[in-house]
């Protein structure tokens, strides 16, 4: 069981006092930062392999009769906009996406970009230990939790800040936001098929670039990933310094297994990247600040969602899995197909998703 009682609570309240006055400082500018975990064409960089543990699962999935951890939705996503005045890319979501229901999406109306169909999820990164076999090659034998260091000024008695520093460690969490063929397939086949991504440590890695992309999904069934780190320092990651979400956060881990906390704590994430990403004010923002239009102009769109040429789905038939689970030797930790919390039907996620933006999820 995770052990965070109430010195969590009290670390979270300083940070919660630290990030207003920076808020108060920066004349409104300042603003929490949520990482993107990218995979680039590079492999001398590295850069085009991540070992990560998700902690969105694929479909709904109830962990009491209190809480239910929704599956990955999928939106219309602007991901790559200029910004002036800053070397990196804004996203958001489009307006002309279905919950949403505009008839017009304003940045692809001026600036030529086409949102495209993408799967939201959360993962935090993994730190693996290697070690050579008999004929030369490093494989995995151990996972962490893979953690960020810095340091911050220490509070007096009166909470007032000191020029004393002290050491933190952070948890590396971020969002992955990409297309449900060739990523999202993958993982629903290897999820279905040899592992569920939010227990299973996973290898990505990225090969070819442009419409060439693909991507290879490795798993370590084998190998067990420590969550403490995750859970008891999840009260300094900078993106939930905000009252509300910090708080209750806490509030809803306390007393639950590290692996429940875990799904709590990227379910929570998640509902806040997609408050984020479809509030207006948001949205009029970073439509104020694109500074060019897109390379690869989609046409305007003319009072409705502009239709995409027809062509067969690729996501993976959840139902051509079921005989293979059914077939195959289940380990204790495995979910049965039929244990698995129902996935939501098209009607009941679009729903679920109305709900999420108007504050009445449950």
């Amino acid at each position: 069981m995770s052990n965070f009682n109430q010195e969590a609570v009290k670390r979270g309240a300083a940070a919660i006092k630290e990030t207003n006055e920076q808020r108060e400082s920066s004349n409104g500018e300042w603003k929490p930062f949520f990482r993107t975990i990218y995979w680039n064409s590079d492999e001398e960089s590295g850069g085009n392999e991540h070992y990560l543990l998700f902690l969105t699962p694929l479909e709904s999935l109830k962990l009491s009769d209190e809480y239910v951890v929704q599956g990955v939705p999928e939106v219309l996503w602007h991901g790559f906009l200029p910004q002036e005045g800053s070397k990196f890319p804004a996203q958001v979501i489009a307006r002309t996406w279905e919950p949403i229901g505009e008839p017009v999406d304003p940045i692809q109306e001026k600036w030529l970009y086409g949102p495209r169909k993408t799967d939201l999820l959360i993962a935090v990164e993994l730190e693996p230990t290697f070690e050579e076999d008999e004929d030369g090659i490093k494989r995995p034998i151990g996972m962490a939790v893979k953690l960020q260091n810095f340091e911050r000024r220490i509070r007096d008695e009166d909470g007032e800040l000191t020029e004393e520093r002290e050491a933190c460690v952070v948890p590396i969490i971020g969002l992955v936001a990409q297309s449900p063929f060739n990523f999202g397939n993958q993982l629903a086949a290897f999820d279905h098929k040899n592992g569920r991504i939010h227990k299973t440590p996973l290898c990505i890695t990225r090969t070819g670039s442009g419409t060439n992309t693909t991507f290879m999904v490795e798993g370590f069934r084998n190998l067990k990933v420590d969550l403490a780190p995750l859970v008891e320092n999840i009260d300094l990651l900078a993106y939930l310094q905000d009252s509300d979400a910090l708080e209750e956060i806490l509030g809803l881990i306390e007393g639950k297994s590290e692996q429940d906390a875990a799904l709590i704590i990227g379910d929570r994430l998640l509902d806040k990247v997609l408050d984020e990403k479809t509030d207006r004010e948001v949205y009029d923002e970073i439509f104020k600040l694109i500074n060019q239009p897109s390379k690869y102009a989609k046409e305007k769109s003319t009072g409705k969602a502009q239709p995409r040429r027809a062509r067969p789905s690729q996501r993976v038939d959840l139902a051509t899995f079921k005989g293979v689970l059914d077939n195959a030797p289940l380990e204790d930790e495995d979910i049965p197909f039929e244990e698995a919390a129902k996935p939501l039907s098209k009607e009941e996620r679009k729903e679920s998703l109305k709900a999420r933006l108007a504050g009445k999820a449950a």
